[in-house]
């Protein structure tokens, strides 16, 4: 069986796996063109207010299936197993989805929708096919897009989403902008990031090294648009600093005087191509930032102090989000 026979499978047989209340409801499976150009096989079931959440991703219960499998369970075994987890899985993500729209009232309404809309940050080249049909700002090598996150239940603007509200670009833009800064930050050294065993056996990890990203460390890449937060981690660091694209969901700011910036890029590179997952990645680039000034690519001609970065693959690699 493979992702696809799975998938249908899944589709064809998940209403046995529902309450009562929910087996008439239409169920669609399609792929979904996700971050960086990752598609994933996607499963909805049809709620009348919303028209499509929630949507379950079929790849990790295929792999929970594969698994099995390689146990030694029988087929049959192994799709009663994770067909149950799949329609727990739903049920859970409809009782948080109708509660939603229980409390907004009219999830089609811009107006009660506004204050939910957060900036995140992607990579404009690699997603150039998915910036197609999401309203988009060029920022850097970076595209700013937006996502509707509303506790547990998220969604991407889509150009369809920005015209069914009514609303142009720029106060789509502008509405998400001011929500980043009312978003409370996360910023930790990097030591707190770590396990702690890590921390213990590698005590010259504490350094100037702060991760940055939001509460829930979900697309907290977007942190660096907010010139406050970077002002702030400045502050803390007592220079101006280089800001590392962990991934889509976090930054890494460093001591610009303590590293030097043509092996904090060879770096980077280095562990987005061995060590991150294609739909996590943001970017090869290493950011520079002055406080009060933009965020600007960092440039090799640049005439930095050649000092060693102090950050292996192993410190990085090593971060975990809590």
């Amino acid at each position: 069986m493979n992702i696809k026979e799975f998938s249908d499978y899944v589709a064809d047989h998940i209403k046995d796996y529902l309450p009562e209340e929910y087996k008439n409801k239409e169920v669609r499976t399609w792929k979904q063109l996700k971050t960086n150009g990752q598609f994933y096989h996607a499963l909805s079931l049809v709620l009348e207010k919303s028209g499509g959440i929630p949507v379950l991703y079929m790849e990790n219960y295929f792999g929970t299936y594969l698994q099995g499998q390689n146990r030694g369970e029988s087929v049959t075994e192994c799709m009663e197993r994770v067909m149950n987890q799949i329609g727990e899985a739903f049920t859970n993500a409809i009782c948080e989805a109708e509660q939603v729209f229980k409390e907004l009232n009219d999830v089609s309404s811009w107006k009660n929708l506004k204050e939910y809309v957060l900036p995140v940050v992607v990579n404009y080249e690699r997603n150039a096919e998915m910036l197609q049909y999401i309203p988009h700002e060029q920022f850097l090598d970076l595209a700013i897009s937006y996502k509707l996150i509303i506790e547990d239940v998220s969604a991407v603007v889509t150009n369809e989403v920005m015209k069914c509200w009514g609303v142009q670009k720029e106060e789509l833009h502008k509405s998400a902008m001011e929500n980043l800064c009312k978003t409370v930050p996360r910023i930790q050294k990097l030591t707190d990031f770590l396990l702690p065993n890590v921390a213990v056996l590698m005590p010259e990890l504490d350094l100037q090294l702060y991760m940055i990203s939001n509460e829930e460390c979900y697309f907290g890449a977007a942190m660096m648009l907010n010139q406050e937060v970077l002002d702030r981690v400045c502050n803390m660091i007592g220079e101006e600093c280089y800001v590392l694209p962990c991934s889509v969901h976090e930054i890494l700011a460093v001591p610009k005087g303590k590293h030097d910036l043509k092996e904090l890029q060879s770096m980077v590179k280095e562990i987005n191509t061995k060590s991150l997952e294609p739909e996590m990645y943001l970017s090869d680039n290493v950011y520079a930032y002055s406080r009060g000034r933009e965020l600007a690519i960092g440039t090799s001609l640049q005439k930095d102090i050649q000092k060693t970065s102090g950050i292996s693959e192993e410190i990085w690699k090593g971060r975990v989000r809590k």
